[in-house]
């Protein structure tokens, strides 16, 4: 799996981060990220999730960044999800969770 994404990124793929997980999976999507921060880094794997997807979309601008009028969605870690990514694949690590700027989750 590295050997195909560092060929498709050195053609120039961008390459975005989703699955097809549904219904009671869904708190599996942080191991997809967890798995794809050991592939690339962790930086990499939340720009792929947030910055590329929005592009891939056609919603640069308004989703996938933090900035007055955009959609952001916010997530608050129990550490340093860029020195730890495996704190991705436990949903109980996420802490706060806003949406839309709107708080959905909160542990603190």
């Amino acid at each position: 799996m590295m050997m195909a994404l560092a060929v498709a990124k050195h053609a120039g793929v961008r390459i975005g981060l989703g699955s097809d997980l549904i219904g009671p999976a869904q708190d599996r999507r942080g191991k997809e990220l967890s798995l794809r921060a050991a592939l690339e880094t962790p930086m990499e794997a939340l720009v792929a999730a947030t910055q590329t997807n929005a592009e891939i979309l056609g919603l640069s601008g308004q989703v996938g960044v933090i900035t007055p009028g955009a959609q952001a969605d916010l997530v608050l870690w129990n550490g340093n999800p860029l020195e730890d990514p495996e704190l991705f694949s436990e949903p109980t690590n996420a802490v706060l969770v806003i949406q839309a700027g709107q708080i959905v989750k909160d542990l603190r």
